[in-house]
């Protein structure tokens, strides 16, 4: 519904006569599990390649350029590390969910088409390319923020930030 909202013009933007809509074009859109798929490789996918990006740049960071243990460092300088962690991780993880976001925002323009006619229309190199710079700039701040809020707050609760010995 979000992505119908947010692709259709003219199309109700308030839940329930979205709702309603959604259910009177049911059969056209698949509705309600028919974006499941494409959905959940953008959301699993996703998150998975957020988390382990994260992770594993704050790790390469206090490995192989802040040399010296983590504790030596300001909590400003650790948190300088979240966000570029955090950019990092925001890259990555539009880069993975990009063409499933594509197809999903492709198929709620075209509900006549199934996802493999797009696919096969559109192609894997534009539904991966297309829009992804404008959506990195949109999402590698947001994610890095939202990292850098969460690693804020074990920092005020006493359990330091991520990465590092």
């Amino acid at each position: 519904m979000k992505v119908r909202v947010q692709t259709t013009p003219k199309f109700p933007s308030r839940f329930f006569p979205a709702l309603a809509a959604m259910i009177r074009q049911r059969e056209a859109l698949g509705f309600p599990f028919g974006s499941l798929g494409p959905l959940w490789s953008r959301q699993i996918l996703g998150t998975m390649a957020n988390f382990l990006a994260f992770e594993n740049t704050a790790e390469g960071i206090y490995t192989y350029i802040l040399t010296d243990e983590k504790a030596s460092y300001s909590p400003s300088t650790q948190l300088s590390v979240t966000l570029v962690s955090g950019y990092v991780s925001g890259f990555l993880s539009t880069a993975v969910s990009h063409p499933a976001d594509s197809l999903i925002s492709l198929k709620a323009r075209l509900p006549h088409k199934s996802f493999r006619e797009i696919i096969s229309e559109v192609g894997w190199k534009a539904l991966s390319t297309k829009g992804f710079g404008t959506r990195v700039a949109i999402t590698g701040p947001i994610i890095g923020i939202q990292w850098f809020v969460y690693d804020s707050f074990k920092v005020a609760m006493g359990m330091g930030t991520t990465g590092g010995k």
